[in-house]
């Protein structure tokens, strides 16, 4: 289940019907299939606002990393996970946060052919809820949450694989604009 975001305001939590709390122990990720979700070129989002993206103070998250057309496992095949302690799912949501958002009103910016590769991030807030984001690794650094984008900033990009255990993305990847300095 995705959230839903309201303009100004950070993406509201889903809870889900039986207020499962996502704890580093009882979290999976789907073996295969996941993509990049769309984004909405054209029409005037939230994405535009500099409202945060993310809930702050997540309790955890849990990071699957899918592979792209690009690589040696089938495309969308889960090749790498890691659970994020408190302080580590606060820093990831935190560098989300500041990360500049996409300009959806525009047409799409150039960016080079985007094989798949994907990590997804699903951060816990206990029994308030959890919400998903999802970030290329090729093509444009771009994170999504529903129809909210925002340029993934280095530091975001360095979190997460630091968390898989991964080398730095190598693949043709595009940064966006960058938040200032020190965020």
């Amino acid at each position: 289940m995705l959230c839903r975001s309201a303009p100004r305001t950070a993406t509201a939590l889903s809870t889900p019907p039986s207020a499962v709390e996502l704890t580093p122990g009882n979290a999976v990720c789907a073996p295969t299939g996941y993509s990049q979700p769309s984004i909405p070129y054209g029409e005037a989002t939230a994405s535009n606002t500099r409202s945060p993206l993310l809930p702050t103070s997540p309790d955890a998250a849990l990071v699957c990393r899918y592979a792209g057309a690009l690589e040696s496992h089938p495309a969308g095949t889960l090749v790498g996970y890691a659970r994020a302690n408190t302080a580590q799912a606060v820093a990831l949501a935190a560098a989300l946060n500041a990360s500049v958002p996409v300009d959806t009103a525009a047409s799409p910016p150039s960016c080079p052919t985007n094989s798949g590769a994907v990590y997804t991030e699903m951060f816990s807030y206990g029994d308030r809820g959890f919400a998903t984001a999802t970030s290329s690794l090729d093509g444009c650094a771009i994170t999504t949450v529903d129809s909210r984008a925002v340029w993934t900033s280095m530091a975001a990009l360095n979190i997460l694989v630091t968390l898989v255990g991964e080398q730095t993305p190598v693949t043709s990847l595009v940064l966006g604009p960058q938040p200032p300095s020190g965020q």
